[in-house]
């Protein structure tokens, strides 16, 4: 169980693959309009078949959010008082499992 998601012995393997193969330089995405989920590409999504994506949004009180989905459903989330680097990013989802 993942935060508070069930990982699937086959999802357990194509997470590790998402995590290994997660790279900050490839990544790009949109913070704006703020209170809309916007994706991050170059997440490495298609390592897994889609399965699992990252998400960026900014908040009305000027707040960064950024979740990690499994099919969907919110398995990791993290929010900022800046805007953080895509680097900050990958390591604070990798280093949350």
């Amino acid at each position: 169980m993942l935060n508070g998601a069930v990982i699937t012995f086959q999802g357990k393997n194509n997470f590790k693959t998402y995590l290994n193969n997660l790279d900050a330089s490839g990544m790009t995405g949109n913070w704006t309009p703020a209170g809309k989920w916007h994706k991050l590409h170059g997440d490495t999504k298609s390592s897994t078949g889609g399965r699992f994506r990252m998400f960026l949004m900014t908040t009305s009180d000027g707040k960064y959010k950024v979740k990690l989905t499994d099919e969907g459903s919110q398995i990791w989330g993290n929010e900022y008082n800046s805007e953080p680097s895509f680097a900050t990013i990958v390591s604070d989802v990798t280093s949350a499992f």
